[in-house]
């Protein structure tokens, strides 16, 4: 073992012991602690999730059109648990009342469920699995919305955690930028939601580990890390649809010819390619502002718009995608102090530049697969999103980034000085994982109960 990976190697155990000290000493409790914390339903889209792993529960894996609308079959209680809190999201003057919290509390499950339309039907049903298991249980057990809500979140952030874990116990050189990115307020708020985005960060970080693992020790991915990998990003994939471009990095699979990884990377697009396909013909609806085509004509007319676009996105809303990727927290509505947003800025770099130290295999496979996410992203989200003729990309949000950031981990090349970053890169890390914490507990109590 190299001075670089012995201190690396350091630093992690440190906080993430082999006794699991990542999973019930640190991670584990955190995530719990900031479940509860955060009052029900004010993590981004949580009750459009929860209908969604309701319905996964019930054996809905796919969605349908009616009257109009697009859902499944779900429980709309949760609509009557999230309406007395309704207007406590995206009015930070707003805080949440005891009346509030008490009506919303006293919300049951219904008997049975009804078509219920909600806006994430369209994902794929894979990392609803620990909020569809706790609803299971929460509803077994006749507890409310509310506190199956509750056991959705730990659950999605027991998951979390356990895979992190796992991922940073491979990880090599990229073993300091995954933790820092993991560290993360947003990645943190994510990790106790009952979002899809828990486990899929997770599984992100977990693919990342194993192919830098297989690239440290100068090998092929083994037969099941490959098909595992392939599994993972398919349904990252089919969860969020420009993230389909990850699939690249299974070329990193095998030293050349990488016929094994070439094979795993179309299957795997195939099943992604397959999803969109049929949610695009018998799901998506418009959403009433969106239109295509007349986005399409309003730039044929003028072509020069397009950089134009660009440029106006940037300077509108760069400042806000960096401040939500660092620490937004609520429904994007909860800011942390500028000060703290650029120390983790600064140790998101530290962390980045220390990990170039170690071996890179076709750092452009995954650079690639990381522009084609980014670029399809706002693409996605101008024509779908976007009002026509609107001279710049809305809909655009910070966390959508988090996954990208991980996979760039593995886009850059070996930089051999960069061993003499690892000490304070593994320090300004260990820093942050102490006061961050304090940061978002500070900003939640501040946020929703102190007046």
């Amino acid at each position: 073992m190299t001075w670089r990976e012995t201190q690396q190697t350091k630093v992690f155990w440190f906080f993430f012991s082999k006794k699991n000290i990542l999973s019930f000493f640190y991670l584990g409790p955190l995530l719990l602690a900031l479940a509860v914390v955060t009052p029900p339903w004010q993590n981004p889209d949580e009750f459009a999730h929860m209908l969604r792993a309701v319905e996964v529960a019930h054996g809905g894996l796919f969605g349908y059109r009616a009257w109009g609308t697009t859902g499944g079959q779900s429980d709309p209680a949760i609509y009557d648990a999230y309406k007395p809190i309704l207007g406590v999201a995206m009015h930070p003057e707003q805080r949440v009342s005891r009346a509030a919290l008490a009506a919303s509390g006293a919300v049951g499950w219904h008997r049975a469920t009804i078509y219920t339309p909600y806006p994430t039907v369209e994902y794929s049903p894979a990392f609803y699995l620990p909020a569809a298991a706790a609803y299971w249980a929460g509803y077994a057990a006749s507890l409310s919305v509310n506190h199956t809500l509750l056991l959705a979140r730990a659950a999605n952030g027991a998951v979390f955690a356990l895979i992190a874990r796992a991922a940073l116990a491979r990880a090599r050189r990229t073993r300091l930028p995954l933790l820092a990115i993991l560290l993360l307020p947003t990645t943190l708020a994510l990790g106790a939601s009952a979002n899809q985005d828990s486990p899929m960060l997770a599984c992100t970080a977990l693919v990342v580990a194993m192919l830098d693992r297989a690239i440290a020790e100068a090998r092929d991915l083994r037969r099941g890390e490959l098909w595992l990998s392939a599994v993972l990003l398919a349904a990252i994939g089919m969860a969020r649809p420009p993230y389909a471009g990850f699939l690249l990095c299974l070329l990193l699979a095998a030293r050349p010819p990488a016929w094994a990884g070439l094979k795993a990377l179309l299957a795997a697009a195939t099943v992604v390619l397959a999803w969109c396909v049929a949610v695009a013909l018998l799901i998506v609806v418009r959403r009433g502002h969106e239109d295509p085509h007349a986005q399409l004509a309003w730039l044929a007319a003028d072509p020069a718009r397009v950089p134009s676009v660009i440029w106006a996105t940037a300077r509108t809303f760069g400042a806000d995608y960096v401040a939500q990727t660092i620490g937004v927290l609520g429904w994007t509505d909860t800011r942390l102090p500028t000060p703290y947003i650029a120390g983790a800025c600064g140790v998101l770099a530290l962390a980045g530049a220390a990990g170039t130290g170690g071996a890179a295999r076709r750092p452009w496979l995954p650079l690639c697969g990381g522009l084609f996410a980014v670029f399809s992203i706002f693409v996605l989200q101008y024509f779908t999103w976007t009002w026509p003729g609107q001279p710049y990309v809305t809909g655009v949000l910070g966390r959508y980034f988090l996954p990208i950031m991980m996979v760039l981990a593995l886009a850059v090349p070996r930089v051999g000085w960069a061993a003499r970053l690892v000490r304070p890169a593994a320090a300004a890390v260990a820093v942050q994982a102490i006061v961050t914490p304090a940061m978002m507990f500070h900003a939640l109590l501040l946020r929703y109960y102190i007046m």
